[in-house]
């Protein structure tokens, strides 16, 4: 068990000897869902030993594996081990597309974020990585609109993320107000709460974000990390974002 106080910070000595595989990545997504780092007497010995168990890391285990923890929290050595071992065992490339949501995560932030160290992949690792690209290419990572009258990809492809309830109440307004609109509209790895279509000029498209009370710490108004990294990927693919709060949202409806 890991003991920690009020932020977060672990207490109890870390025993590396004590954690399986499972509990490794599960443990590193819990960490970067958190968004903290622990101190080092934890996280030195547990890198150390992620690092050593690599090797027992299966298909399951690296689609499981948080694209944040990869990508945030680990150091450069650990993390080309943990590429090293998805592409020996080609994690991902034979499940659907929608199985490989952390991979292709991974893989578009790594490309769009840190191209120089992606140049610096082993062939193997940057052909594995492209690889996960084609497979997961859900619509191109381009603006969310059809394609040649092809309507939006279903958002069955992809596990929604948790709604409160500003989310339904600006469905219903905007339904009121006879905006033209889609609902969790699939792009890349990720689901887009709301794309409404500008009715002055209808050719532009403008993504909602709807951050609900779910989507911060209670108590602040601080995003939790699986938003945070929402605005990354908006910001890499270049979409037109309009975000709505819930404390603006009560203030409206007040």
């Amino acid at each position: 068990h890991i003991v920690c106080d009020s932020w977060g910070q672990v207490l109890r000595p870390f025993h590396p000897g004590r954690f399986s595989v499972n509990q490794l990545w599960k443990t590193g997504n819990a960490l970067a869902d958190l968004g903290f780092k622990p101190r080092a007497h934890f996280w030195d010995p547990f890198v150390r030993t992620f690092r050593t168990n690599i090797d027992q890391f299966e298909d399951t285990h690296c689609r499981r594996t948080s694209a944040i923890f990869v990508v945030d929290y680990m150091p450069e050595t650990l993390r080309l081990a943990f590429l090293e071992r998805c592409a020996k065992i080609r994690a991902g490339l034979f499940t659907a597309p929608a199985q490989i949501r952390n991979l292709a995560l991974t893989e578009f932030l790594l490309r769009k974020e840190n191209p120089v160290l992606v140049a610096s992949l082993p062939f193997g690792v940057r052909r594995y990585l492209d690889g996960v690209r084609n497979h997961a290419n859900f619509d191109g990572w381009g603006e969310p609109r059809p394609r040649n009258g092809v309507p939006f990809p279903s958002p069955a492809l992809l596990p929604v993320e948790p709604r409160g309830h500003v989310y339904a109440e600006v469905l219903d307004r905007l339904q009121a107000l006879l905006l033209s609109f889609n609902r969790d509209v699939v792009c890349g790895p990720i689901v887009l709460d709301v794309v409404v279509r500008d009715p002055l000029t209808p050719s532009r498209q403008v993504v909602l974000e709807i951050e609900d009370t779910c989507d911060f710490f209670a108590g602040t108004r601080d995003l939790i990390p699986r938003r945070l990294v929402r605005r990354r990927v908006h910001a890499q693919v270049g979409h037109l974002v309009s975000r709505l709060n819930h404390w603006d949202w009560l203030a409206v409806g007040n």
